[in-house]
């Protein structure tokens, strides 16, 4: 169904394997692309391979001219979603769109948004394959396709959906498990001390939006912060979509979710959010409330005004913005929030796409942790915006300062609250940031067991010397 289109000249820039074939990420005047070996059949296999999705028997030992393993493996391909199923098994993939032209993109953990060398040769055969897998229409009655599988989530519109009457195809994937801080840190996306400072932000319950382009990794950070809040306190989850790997449900994160949307009544798409805010309100007392992405004024203003009547300071979403001043532009101008509601934001971490000067790289970086000061009438206008660490695009390095941290209105509150001075703050940052150092080949589940670890000995009263010796322990273990 899809060809791989080489340019003529390219240089290879980072290469690794996935099911056994070679993926490259390739360098052509100036731009970056995505490239991996596909099977090539030749006539004789094709037919063979047809023949048999087709529910007929072929005795491929018989068969002269074709190579058997091939013919099984496009067999395996086709069943799925066939060439894109290799694409999503590459764990440093999170996004996969097959574009109205044929031209397939990705969106990489390290490279950012990059086009591939693969095409869409066959899109019917390929429309065909989504009706057959989601044993649901797609054609001009039903333009419209959205599927959840266990790997992964399609959206796919075309036919009379489209002035062009092609295919368009997002696919969302989830992998075997979510990624973490530590992943974040292999793959560059943030260093040792701003983990530590999430970290501590989290388990001190603050109220985070993240923010950032498409394809900057805001899901996957709102994630990887999942994995820093104790495990055992209560989170309630209200999304319009799937979000949250099932990983944190089969293991006990204690999650309560809701699934909604914006009508009034209660249908296959879940309840209405209105009613699921006001469930909330009732259903016990949890440690975060989750959102995820707000793209709608309905849903800005019913779930931070909820919120801030409730009480509620641990807050964790998602927006789209290109920096801090464009959410709060997009809550007040655009979104008509009441300036009440933005009094439960604590800080705006954003998470995007960068490049340094003209390089064809794109690389994944946490950018920015804003923090909204205390304000009268408008933060915007009172200049109340604070950054406790940013990223230097022209030195491609962050700028972060303890000192300036310490100087937070938010992280001080939070501190005095929890009976904490600056220097336990100073003593369990410094901890922490040796700690990152030192457990980067952690697996997911060593570092999910010893950050509850970590903290239970804090809480003890155990300094920093007496907790590395326990990370040695433990790593020994």
């Amino acid at each position: 169904m899809f060809r791989r289109i080489l340019p003529e000249e390219y240089e290879v820039v980072e290469e690794y394997t996935v099911k056994g074939k070679t993926v490259r990420i390739i360098e052509s005047e100036g731009e970056l692309y995505y490239d991996i070996e596909i099977p090539e059949l030749n006539f004789f296999e094709r037919k063979a391979a047809e023949e048999i999705l087709s529910g007929s028997y072929v005795d491929l030992d018989k068969l002269g001219g074709i190579d058997k393993e091939k013919v099984l493996t496009a067999v395996r391909l086709y069943r799925g979603l066939g060439e894109i199923e290799y694409l999503i098994a590459d764990s440093n993939l999170t996004d996969i769109f097959i574009y109205q032209n044929g031209v397939v993109g990705v969106i990489h953990l390290k490279y950012g948004d990059l086009d591939t060398t693969l095409r869409l040769a066959e899109p019917e055969k390929f429309a065909s394959r989504l009706r057959l897998l989601t044993n649901r229409q797609f054609d001009y009655s039903k333009p419209l396709l959205s599927y959840f599988h266990k790997r992964y989530r399609i959206s796919a519109v075309g036919y009379s959906a489209t002035p062009s009457q092609k295919i368009d195809i997002a696919i969302r994937i989830w992998h075997e498990k979510p990624l973490s801080i530590l992943d974040l840190l292999r793959f560059g996306s943030i260093n040792e001390e701003i983990a530590s400072l999430l970290t501590i932000l989290a388990n001190l319950g603050c109220s985070i939006i993240i923010a950032g382009d498409r394809g900057g990794g805001k899901s996957t950070l709102l994630q990887a912060l999942l994995f820093l809040i104790p495990k055992k306190l209560r989170k309630v989850c209200i999304l319009t979509e799937r979000e949250i790997h099932e990983y944190f449900y089969e293991n006990d994160f204690r999650i309560t979710d809701f699934k909604v949307h914006l009508g009034k009544e209660v249908s296959h798409e879940g309840v209405p959010l209105e009613d699921a805010v006001k469930q909330m309100l009732i259903h016990g007392e949890s440690g975060y409330i989750i959102y995820n992405e707000i793209k709608f004024k309905e849903e800005a203003e019913l779930f931070f005004t909820t919120c801030a009547i409730a009480g509620y300071s641990s807050i964790l979403t998602t927006m789209h913005a290109d920096s801090p001043e464009g959410i709060l532009q997009r809550l007040i101008l655009d979104f008509k929030l009441p300036m009440e509601a933005l009094r439960n934001i604590n800080f705006i971490l954003m998470a995007q796409v960068v490049r340094k000067g003209f390089s064809a790289e794109k690389y994944r970086r946490v950018t920015r942790l804003t923090e909204i000061k205390s304000f009268r009438e408008d933060p915007l206008k009172e200049s109340k915006l604070y950054d406790l660490f940013s990223f230097d695009v022209k030195e491609f390095n962050w700028r972060i300062d303890l000192n300036r941290i310490l100087s937070s209105e938010v992280l001080n509150r939070k501190l005095k609250a929890r009976g904490l001075t600056k220097e336990d703050f100073a003593e369990l940052y410094s901890a922490l940031t040796e700690i990152y150092r030192r457990i980067r080949g952690y697996s997911l589940e060593k570092f999910v067991e010893f950050i509850n670890i970590f903290f239970k000995k804090y809480e003890a009263g155990m300094k920093k010397e007496e907790i590395l010796e326990v990370l040695n322990e433990h790593r020994g273990n």
